[in-house]
């Protein structure tokens, strides 16, 4: 783990920070949304591949890999000219999106390691259940949304709400 915990002597960054996971480039492009959107993409990416850093938790890192995302984040929305605390706003709640979508895809993908099921055999196991959960018609809405597909066209979608919600506060600003 890469938390910084002070000067200490043999203290190393993790492998994913030595390797450079998260591949920037190096200098965002004019177009902020853009930018936070490839951030995104990029960010999620990783997470697949080592789905143990989802677990690290809320803390921030100080590592070089960390640090170079943060710089490169910051650079990407330092055109705009807010001051730092909405200059935050905008990278933090487009990460946090992506954090917690990338934290349910991969609960989803855990669920269904232990199961041992993939997907059509996870929907004939709890088919029984959710036809009896809806036989009643108490929950209209639930049963519209059941079948829909968390993936990647969702996170997709979803990105580009939250974009459209930054740049709206924006205009708003």
């Amino acid at each position: 783990m890469e938390h910084h915990q002070g000067p200490r002597r043999g203290l190393k960054p993790h492998r994913a920070q030595r390797r450079g996971e998260l591949d920037l480039g190096t200098t965002p492009a004019e177009d902020w949304r853009t930018e936070l959107a490839e951030l995104a993409r990029r960010t999620r990416a990783p997470h697949h591949r080592h789905p143990w850093v989802s677990r690290l938790g809320p803390r921030p890192t100080l590592g070089p890999n960390a640090s170079r995302m943060t710089e490169y984040a910051m650079a990407s929305v330092a055109a705009l000219g807010l001051p730092a605390d909405r200059m935050l706003d905008l990278v933090s709640t487009t990460l946090q999106f992506t954090h917690g979508f990338v934290r349910a895809e991969l609960a989803d993908l855990a669920a269904r390691r232990r199961m041992a099921m993939d997907e059509d055999a996870w929907r004939d196991w709890i088919a029984p259940y959710l036809s009896q959960l809806f036989g009643d018609g108490q929950h209209p809405h639930l049963r519209r949304v059941a079948g829909v597909a968390e993936d990647g066209a969702a996170f997709e979608r979803r990105l580009a709400m939250v974009l459209d919600g930054l740049a709206a506060s924006l205009s708003a600003a």
